[in-house]
């Protein structure tokens, strides 16, 4: 196309034209929501127009320079926009590498079960600390415990030895005083005097509620008393109370067996009654001036009532030497504890006084004070009994009651 044969005012409008156009805000908006549009009409128009300028310039021998339009200058404010993005993303990119460099290498679900795991140890060790801490103390009072048991353990055993040589120096003793004295039934107890003592066995049982005084209390004890009355006169008694650990048959064959054993210094023959037995005895009193020999002989009966057992004694002592005659009374009852059915009480009643029909030929005052020695010497001894006998039926019993469990252990 020949553009060297359009005249100078066409040019002219056409640039006027186009100058128009773009003042207008309608073709900013089609600009800016076609840009392939504008640059379109950017391409063509301009490009004869800056021809015609080009060539009107030259015409005219003058340069001008055309003003930039608002179409370009969106346009290149658009790019240095994009640029900026571009660069702020690459800068964003930049520090997620440096945060993906500085978090730990794992994914994500395990690094919080590790966190999980170390929180659990954390709880174990600071639990297993204060258990080993109360471990720590329960050993040192368990330590201390198992000290202070030894010891108990230490002084029950010197007692315990103290007493046991001391009945059996006894014994010993009285085997050597009495080497050629055998204390079974003698000529002098004769049938008519078992068979009076079983009477009086008999009558005892049925007096028992008026005689036995001792009360319901199942503290370990053991006690003894002066008393005078108008039926005995001067007598000594003596009370016990024996706790068992184990039931009522079982505590009641205990005491039975224990008073029905043939020793050293007695023995004993079933007698002619249900569960009864004549016992003779020789036994020696310890005086300041000297030692005397006792010698005695006892009916025993036992009764089984529904509640308890009764265990009923009657008895003569002499002192051969002196001409001393003297009667022993005794009674014992196992009932249950009230603290357990499992357990038992033994409490004992025994009373010592002076047989009428048995005195000393000498003058009265001296009688007295040889009688009052006598009964005196007699109660000691019998007290002194009384708490062997507790001592062995205490042990009899742990021992049951020990056996016993280790046999339900077993099965």
């Amino acid at each position: 196309m020949n553009f060297v044969g359009i005249p100078t005012e066409d040019f002219d409008t056409v640039s006027e034209a186009i100058t128009f156009i773009d003042s207008f805000d309608t073709g900013l908006d089609l600009d800016t929501l076609n840009p392939n549009r504008s640059v379109q009409t950017q391409d063509d128009p301009p490009s004869a127009s800056n021809d015609s300028d080009g060539k009107r310039s030259n015409v005219n021998g003058v340069k001008r320079k055309r003003e930039t339009n608002y179409s370009t200058r969106a346009q290149q404010g658009r790019k240095a926009e994009i640029q900026a993005l571009r660069s702020r993303a690459m800068e964003l990119e930049t520090h997620v590498e440096q945060l993906k460099k500085l978090r730990p290498r794992v994914g994500g679900r395990d690094y919080l079960n590790l966190t999980y795991e170390a929180a659990q140890i954390a709880c174990r060790r600071k639990t297993a600390t204060i258990e080993y801490q109360e471990l720590q103390r329960s050993e040192e009072i368990n330590c201390k415990l198992k000290a202070i048991v030894s010891q108990q353990q230490k002084l029950d055993a010197t007692l315990r030895r103290i007493m046991g040589l001391k009945a059996f120096d006894q014994e010993n003793e009285f085997t050597k005083t009495t080497k050629a004295i055998d204390p079974r039934a003698d000529a002098k107890y004769n049938t008519a005097t078992i068979t009076k003592l079983e009477d009086e066995v008999t009558r005892l049982y049925r007096s028992l509620e008026l005689q036995f005084s001792v009360g319901p209390s199942a503290n370990f004890s053991t006690s003894m008393k002066t008393k005078h009355d108008s039926v005995h006169g001067d007598s000594v008694e003596i009370l016990s109370t024996t706790p068992l650990p184990c039931p009522v048959d079982s505590a009641a064959q205990l005491v039975w067996e224990e008073l029905t054993t043939n020793r050293a210094f007695a023995r004993c023959l079933k007698g002619g009654q249900p569960n009864s037995y004549v016992k003779n005895w020789v036994k020696i009193l310890e005086g300041a001036a000297e030692s005397k020999q006792v010698k005695g002989i006892q009916f025993l009966r036992k009764y089984d009532e529904p509640n308890r057992v009764v265990i009923v004694m009657s008895g003569v002592i002499t002192l051969p030497n002196d001409g001393l005659h003297f009667r022993d009374e005794c009674w014992m009852t196992i009932t249950r504890s009230k603290t357990s059915p499992n357990k038992s009480v033994v409490q004992g009643c025994g009373q010592i006084f002076l047989d009428p029909r048995g005195t000393n030929s000498g003058p009265e005052p001296e009688r007295f004070k040889g009688n009052t020695a006598a009964l005196k010497s007699l109660g000691f001894k019998l007290r002194e009994e009384s708490q062997l006998l507790q001592n062995r039926l205490i042990d009899e019993a742990d021992n049951l009651v020990l056996s016993a469990n280790k046999l339900q252990c077993s099965k």
